[in-house]
């Protein structure tokens, strides 16, 4: 597990578990870290790394269009701060798991500019989940 993994982590690793465990194949897709395995197979849950945290989410746009497409049944996209806006680009059902919304927070942790770009995307891409 990522050394920087709090609570959404830990839920999510919880529920693939729990998933593998009623029988479904599990891949998670997630940033790397230093010294992580691109690959590895944790209570039957496939945890795959790429990219990190600002690159992480084209990656798994990549990776599901070059190699997953037609394998899985539904994507679960986590949102923490940032969405991987797996409905626009999955051909599957996405559900939506939000740990964290930060469109306020943009304004204290991000630089001038980039602030006002999440501060004004977040309620646009939200409508992505609707359906």
């Amino acid at each position: 597990m990522n050394p920087r993994a709090g609570g959404a982590e830990f839920l999510t690793f919880e529920i693939a578990r729990r998933l593998v465990k009623y029988g479904h194949s599990v891949e998670w897709f997630t940033a790397s870290f230093p010294g992580a395995a691109p690959v590895e197979e944790l209570d039957g849950v496939r945890i795959v790394r790429s990219g990190r945290q600002w690159t992480v989410h084209i990656r798994a746009c990549l990776r599901y269009w070059r190699s997953l497409k037609g394998r899985f049944d539904v994507v679960i996209d986590e949102i923490n701060t940032v969405p991987f806006l797996a409905p626009v680009w999955a051909r599957i059902p996405v559900f939506a798991m939000i740990f964290q919304l930060a469109r306020d927070v943009w304004w204290y942790e991000a630089p001038p500019g980039l602030n006002a770009i999440g501060y004004a995307a977040e309620p646009i891409y939200l409508q992505a989940y609707r359906d």
